[in-house]
C-alpha cells in the first residue's frame, strides 16, 4: 500500500501523456479461491527485470491477535495527519500517519528517524523477517479513520527504496478494497496475467499482503474512498507498510 509516494500522472515511468493509465476502467475482482487460501499470484512477467507480482495470506494473524494489535496501535501510537505534495500544490492526506525507522522523504512529506519500535511492531517485523527471508529497518504505519479516508493511486518508487523493493503490508480492522494496476494503457510486458491490466482484492483484518520485483516500476496501487462506509464508526482500519530504507 505505501506512502503515495509517486502518483499515476507524476511517474516518470508512466511514460508520454498518452499512454497513462485510466481511470475509468473497472477493476476484475480476483478469484474466490486466491482470496480464501492466499497465495502468489503473477502481475506480469518482463524482459530485462524480475517478474512483478504479490502475495496474499488472508490469515497471517489470527483474530485474537490481530484484534489486540489493532486496538493496541490504535490508541499507543502518535497519528498525525500530514501536508503532501501532489502536482505542485501541498494537500491535507486523507488518513493519518506513524512512522518507524530511518529518515524517509516521500511526496515532500519529510519523516524523521524514529528508532523507538513498538514492541508488538518490533515483534512483526522479526516475525516478518524470519517468513519472507526479507530485511526491513521501517516502518510506515496508516489510519483509515472511516472509508472516507483514501490512498489515491501510486508506487512505492522513491529512490531510497531501491529499484526493486519488496514491501510487506498487514491489514487490520475494517476491510477495504486494494486495487492495482499497470502505469500504462498499452504496457509492454513478456505476459500479462489472465485478469487484465486492473485488479482488485479485499485485504481482510489480519490478512499480509506482499509486493514483489518489478511491480512498483510497472504498476500502481491504491485504496479508494468506501462510500458504504463514510459516516460508520466502526470502519477504521490500520494498515502496516514494512519495508527496507536505503540511507541518503
Amino acid at each position: 500500500e505505501g506512502d503515495g509516494g509517486s502518483r499515476g500522472g507524476n511517474s516518470a515511468a508512466v511514460g508520454t501523456p498518452g499512454d497513462r493509465s485510466s481511470d475509468a476502467e473497472q477493476p476484475a475482482d480476483l478469484p474466490d479461491e486466491f482470496l480464501q487460501l492466499g497465495g502468489n499470484l503473477l502481475l506480469s512477467k518482463h524482459y530485462h527485470e524480475p517478474d512483478s507480482s504479490i502475495s496474499y495470506f488472508p490469515n497471517f494473524l489470527s483474530k485474537p491477535e490481530a484484534d489486540n494489535l489493532f486496538q493496541v496501535l490504535l490508541n499507543e501510537l502518535e497519528w498525525r495527519q500530514r501536508d503532501t505534495l501532489v502536482r505542485g500544490e501541498y494537500h491535507r492526506e486523507p488518513r493519518l500517519t506513524c512512522w518507524f525507522g530511518v529518515p524517509y522523504t516521500y511526496s515532500g512529506v519529510e519523516l524523521q528517524a524514529n528508532h523507538v519500535w513498538h514492541p508488538l511492531l518490533a515483534d512483526i517485523k522479526d516475525r516478518l523477517v524470519h517468513n519472507l527471508d526479507a530485511s526491513f529497518n521501517s516502518l510506515l504505519c496508516n489510519l483509515y479513520r472511516s472509508g472516507r479516508d483514501s490512498i489515491g493511486w501510486h508506487a512505492d518508487d522513491e529512490k531510497s527504496l531501491g529499484r526493486y523493493p519488496l514491501i510487506a503490508s498487514i491489514s487490520l480492522g475494517y476491510e477495504r478494497q486494494f486495487e492495482v494496476k499497470t502505469k500504462r494503457i498499452q504496457p509492454k510486458f513478456r505476459q500479462l496475467n489472465e485478469w487484465g491490466r486492473h485488479l482488485r482484492l479485499p485485504l481482510r483484518h489480519g490478512s499480509l499482503l506482499v509486493m514483489r520485483g518489478a511491480m512498483q516500476v510497472h504498476w500502481l496501487h491504491s485504496v479508494p474512498k468506501d462510500q458504504l462506509a463514510f459516516n460508520s464508526p466502526t470502519a477504521s482500519r490500520i494498515n502496516l507498510t514494512f519495508r527496507y530504507t536505503h540511507p541518503d
